[in-house]
């Protein structure tokens, strides 16, 4: 099954075709979600490590938005789908990227 075909993933993209999401024409914002430099202290609970990073990636998104203008893919605001594994995801984000991204911003 494609990860597209997934309803949380139907339902995500949905959206931001309502955002006015057309193929090629969104800025995709890659963070780190369970990974990145927080995790160089090995001090934080992973709860704290995702908030954290959230937190940061929605400044990032928002400045994006600013600065691209247009829709700002922002990979946090999808919500975790049961039973995918990180193969999942992986292949959901390189389906949305493949059809929607024109631009990357790494964070």
């Amino acid at each position: 099954m494609y990860a597209r075909s997934h309803p949380s993933a139907m339902e995500f993209e949905q959206g931001l075709r309502k955002r006015g999401a057309k193929p090629k024409s969104c800025v995709y914002v890659s963070t780190p979600i369970t990974t990145g430099p927080l995790t160089l202290s090995g001090e934080m609970a992973l709860d704290d490590l995702i908030e954290a990073n959230v937190r940061h990636a929605r400044q990032i998104v928002a400045r994006a938005e600013e600065h691209f203008g247009g829709v700002v893919i922002d990979p946090t605001e999808f919500e975790d789908v049961e039973g995918w594994e990180q193969p999942d995801y992986h292949s959901f984000w390189l389906e949305i990227i493949e059809v929607y991204v024109s631009e990357i911003v790494f964070c």
